[in-house]
């Protein structure tokens, strides 16, 4: 049995009631704690009142198929962040391709379910759960880009602090200390520019991944503020997702550098 700070809870849908039995007795085994659905359509409405930290779906079921089953919870904010495993006979390149494409996180043949589900879960299971811990810095003098960031990083499953420039970040730093920095560039009192540089002479903090925000786009202005210490750029506008997703990758990365330690 895996050892979990707390017990993981995964939805299963199939229509096959043996097929249920069989990977929930699976998970089981491992140590999480797992509800069973007939069809997508009965998942979907149960993942929309329960919290799950997965959800692991056929693909030919009844009512609603699993890639119908991903897409609609990809569009829900309560259900997006939760990765989605496909578990199925269906296994040809271009089904799997589907599944990515839907916003599957990983995709498995039932006729090798015996020897893959189990690492499969595992890893994605606690990459999401390292990343649920996260808590993200978001610095903007803008209210309407604050509670935007904010808003759509608390739904991805991060724990979100905010400050409104560099100087009331620094402020907060003294009783924080998050794993990952998103800030604009141009803010009163105190810039990006400059908190970044003094984020980067000082070792308690210099580890810290630093992600900018600007509506420059210019090259010379990037460059700049990589050379600073920053490890991402995003240009606004953008889209809440292109924000999510740099999080989860940069905070992914470090999760594996961790891993090898």
């Amino acid at each position: 049995m895996e050892s979990w700070k707390k017990t993981p809870q995964i939805l299963i849908a199939d229509d096959s009631a043996i097929l249920r039995e069989v990977f929930t007795k699976e998970l089981v085994q491992m140590g999480i704690s797992v509800t069973a659905a007939v069809d997508g359509q009965e998942a979907l409405e149960i993942a929309k009142s329960t919290p799950f930290d997965m959800i692991i779906t056929d693909i030919d079921m009844p009512n609603m198929n699993g890639f119908d089953l991903c897409i609609n919870l990809k569009k829900n904010p309560s259900t997006k962040s939760i990765p989605v495993i496909m578990l199925s006979n269906l296994d040809s390149e271009a089904n799997i391709e589907h599944g990515f494409k839907v916003g599957a996180a990983a995709y498995v043949s039932k006729a090798r379910a015996g020897e893959d589900l189990r690492e499969c879960v595992k890893d994605i299971l606690q990459k999401a759960l390292f990343l649920r811990e996260q808590t993200v810095l978001v610095v903007d003098d803008s209210p309407f880009i604050i509670n935007i960031v904010k808003d759509g990083l608390i739904q991805a499953g991060f724990q979100v602090i905010t400050a409104e420039n560099g100087k009331i970040a620094l402020e907060k730093l003294k009783t924080h200390k998050p794993d990952l920095i998103i800030s604009d560039m141009s803010m009163p009192k105190m810039d990006g520019i400059t908190l970044c540089s003094i984020l980067q002479a000082d070792p308690s903090f210099s580890g810290i991944p630093f992600v900018v925000m600007s509506s420059s786009s210019d090259r010379a202005v990037m460059r700049r503020m990589i050379q600073r210490g920053a490890c991402a750029f995003l240009v606004k506008p953008f889209n809440i997702d292109q924000v999510v997703i740099t999080a989860e990758k940069i905070l992914s990365d470090h999760y594996q550098l961790l891993l090898k330690e």
